[in-house]
């Protein structure tokens, strides 16, 4: 714990061993008295069968970001229900060439009711988790950092200044 928050590594457990090394991830859940969160890193579905064989109530998150960037080698339909989070976060570059995320782990998570962000369209994603917070909003790089062309506000680029 630290200030109130709680810090639990869920995977990997000490004497488990995965060949693939995507599923050595450390898996971190990180709570306070109102948030959940779930950094399960680069795990795949073998990793995610075994932390839903050991107690799946402790994967419920109120924030997740996705794993292994939403490859469809993750996020099974077991997993996303056992998360059930309110937002998930895709890590991921713009047009990767890996198609990241696919679009059968983004229909599960909505299908879960999730809200989803992805920093290829974002950038960098914030959220400010506040004691008592209920509803809290992102804020989004791209959003916050427009250029002065990219502005919506009714002005055209070449409006610099005053006439």
């Amino acid at each position: 714990s630290w200030d109130g928050v709680h810090f639990q590594i869920l995977h990997p457990a000490a004497r488990v061993e995965f060949q693939e090394p995507n599923n050595r991830s450390c898996v971190l859940k990180i709570e306070s008295d109102d948030w959940t969160i779930l950094l399960p890193g680069d795990i795949e579905q073998a990793a995610e069968d075994a932390l839903l064989s050991v107690n799946p109530r402790q994967l419920r998150s109120d924030l997740v970001v996705a794993p292994h960037h939403g490859s469809n080698s993750s996020s099974t339909a077991e997993f996303v229900t056992a998360v059930d989070p309110q937002w998930v976060l895709f890590s991921t570059g713009y047009k990767n060439s890996y198609g990241f995320p696919k679009s059968e782990v983004v229909q599960r998570w909505q299908a879960q009711g999730a809200r989803l962000l992805n920093t290829a369209q974002s950038g960098a994603i914030e959220f400010r988790l506040r004691s008592g917070e209920v509803k809290p909003q992102p804020r989004l790089y791209r959003e916050l950092n427009q250029r002065f062309w990219q502005l919506d506000d009714g002005a055209s680029a070449n409006q610099l200044g005053p006439e």
